[in-house]
């Protein structure tokens, strides 16, 4: 690599990248906003849990999705202006997620509506087109991911391999949605989805400390993906936590002696 040579150097963080990450995650809180609000209004002695369980979730899936639709922006102004630097292992992350981020935005603000304008008659049929996009892209994350996988030193392979485990989880969901399996596996593929990105935040620890003890540096858009890996991580906690751990005591009781 010639280190005079733009075109394979990550350029330095810029006001415009901070107004665009301000546009993209404002945007994508807008979306749920709505709901938000709603959640905000019920009254106290109507709710079952806690307000800010209600609330936290939402504002943290919609956050890290914010984030991921920056940094596919990013990335693809880096791909149109002709740049042949190296893909760093967050940059891998946000190819990973960031199509399924995108499509939860998109069907975050026009589901309800498609439901009860296109397909009012036909829920059926709504529910499968929704799956099967999602599937779709899915799946064509997997491909991706098998590139960076085999691109990346040993250590990172690990969470990108965490991030294939999340990803074939969530395809598997959506086949399931598709045949209405009327919830076989259903469980075991929310504690596989959330075991599967709690993992890969762990292992993207692990690899950033030896990352550090090695002293080798990134690009600031590669920790700006730890940062989505532990949003994200933190909804999945807060979503099915209580779940995941009751699921792996439940297993580890019947293993263990």
């Amino acid at each position: 690599m010639d280190a005079n040579d733009p075109s394979q150097r990550f350029p330095p963080l810029a006001i415009s990248d901070l107004l665009v990450l301000t546009l993209t995650v404002s945007f994508a809180l807008a979306i749920v906003a709505p709901d938000v609000h709603d959640s905000l209004s019920v009254p106290m002695d109507q709710l079952r849990i806690p307000r800010w369980q209600l609330v936290a979730p939402e504002v943290t899936d919609y956050t890290a999705f914010g984030l991921a639709i920056f940094g596919m922006i990013v990335l693809a102004r880096q791909k149109m202006r002709g740049s042949t630097c190296p893909l760093s292992p967050g940059n891998w992350i946000f190819i990973a997620f960031g199509p399924f981020a995108v499509l939860r935005l998109i069907t975050g603000s026009w589901r309800e509506v498609l439901a009860a304008y296109w397909f009012n008659n036909h829920q059926v049929l709504f529910q499968v087109m929704d799956n099967l996009l999602f599937a779709i892209v899915l799946s064509v994350s997997l491909v991706f991911i098998l590139r960076g996988v085999r691109s990346l030193e040993p250590h990172w392979r690990v969470c990108l391999f965490c991030i294939f485990v999340w990803l074939l989880m969530g395809c598997a969901w959506c086949i399931l949605e598709i045949a209405q399996s009327r919830g076989m596996l259903r469980r075991e593929l929310i504690v596989g989805w959330t075991t599967a990105w709690v993992s890969a935040f762990v292992a993207a620890c692990v690899a950033a400390a030896i990352d550090m003890r090695r002293g080798i540096l990134r690009d600031w858009l590669h920790y700006v993906a730890f940062v989505l890996l532990a949003l994200y991580a933190a909804s999945n906690v807060l979503h099915h936590g209580a779940l995941t751990v009751k699921w792996w005591s439940g297993l580890l009781s019947h293993v263990l002696p």
